[in-house]
């Protein structure tokens, strides 16, 4: 009866975790961008078929996607896909992902296309078997008794292969192996071109984790292109023992090439990467501060993640961050 592009069995958002499965997108250019899914009344168990304009909640901005009202989005915007955030079947975050257009706002020059994605988690909700976003809502379906009965062993053994997922995730050994993995993926990735690094290194009698309180290690997550990432923490001058409060523009140390986070003095990374992350990663080699970011590959139409060893370029002297020859453009002292 439908075609369903791009299926995933699971939820919507963090509540459609027994309510919601066959999440779909249109991916078509110049269609409107339908989303699709079945979704089950709890109170009734009646199954429902959803399809939801999301035109009528997302717009463009500037090769951004934001939730607005009739924003009509798709006349600016395609290959659309969704993407999947998340361990096992949590799909708290799920993401829009698509190819956005920049007018350059001069006639003479053409637009661009820049990589473009919005969690649909954020706003997307779902009541008594109906989705909606920003009060709009989906247009509903039963189906017929045949389809019901397909839809419903469907549901069983996604509950099923829910409640596995959920049980397996979060073991000690599990959670080891993958980040295991991540790391050596982080030590490959930055020593296969030049200048190579340590990631496990910290600078020496500079070393951040040494001066800063690691529990304070943070840095802003803006989502658009281009915006000032600001590594931040609460530093100690050794000499003085006094504390500050003290932000590093990282966009002075790193660069995105093609997607890998490459060390480099003014290497601008965040012309081409957001959504920054923090976080630490303790072995027997060392203290790894790690920042994780959403960057562009080298056509700047697709998005990765990328990640890199903050730790081991990021100095701390007297109580501000570094690199290279820059310091913090903002050191507070705190009071004692």
């Amino acid at each position: 009866m439908r075609f369903l592009f791009l299926i995933f069995a699971g939820l919507v958002a963090a509540n459609f975790q027994e309510h919601c499965w066959n999440i779909a997108i249109n991916t078509d250019r110049w269609i409107y961008p339908i989303l699709e899914m079945v979704c089950r009344d709890p109170r009734l168990n009646d199954i429902w078929y959803n399809k939801l304009d999301l035109n009528k909640c997302i717009s463009n901005v500037d090769a951004s996607l934001k939730w607005d009202e009739d924003g009509k989005f798709s006349h600016s915007v395609f290959q659309l896909s969704l993407d999947e955030h998340g361990p096992g079947i949590d799909l708290s975050n799920v993401h829009l992902n698509g190819n956005c257009r920049k007018d350059s706002g001069d006639p003479l020059w053409p637009p661009t296309w820049w990589g473009c994605s919005i969690n649909l988690s954020e706003k997307v909700e779902l009541d008594r078997g109906q989705v909606s976003c920003l009060g709009h809502k989906a247009d509903i379906e039963r189906p017929t008794p045949e389809e019901e009965a397909k839809l419903r062993a469907e549901i069983e053994g996604a509950q099923a292969a829910a409640i596995a997922a959920r049980q397996d995730h979060g073991s000690p050994e599990e959670e080891q192996e993958i980040e295991d993995a991540q790391l050596a993926a982080i030590a490959a990735r930055q020593n296969d071109g030049s200048p190579e690094i340590d990631p496990w290194s910290c600078q020496g009698s500079d070393c951040i984790y040494r001066h800063c309180n690691k529990d304070t290690f943070a840095i802003n997550s803006p989502d658009y292109w281009g915006a000032i990432a600001r590594f931040k923490a609460i530093c100690t001058d050794p000499k003085t023992k006094e504390q500050f409060w003290t932000e590093l523009d990282i966009s002075q140390c790193l660069e995105n090439d093609g997607g890998i986070l490459r060390p480099k003095l003014d290497g601008g990374f965040n012309e081409t990467c957001r959504n920054h992350h923090i976080r630490i990663a303790e072995r027997e080699e060392g203290t790894m501060i790690i920042l994780d970011s959403d960057c562009l590959r080298k056509e700047q139409v697709f998005q990765t993640r990328a990640a890199f060893p903050l730790s081991s370029l990021v100095w701390a002297r007297n109580g501000a961050l570094g690199c290279y020859d820059r310091r913090a453009q903002i050191k507070k002292k705190l009071p004692v």
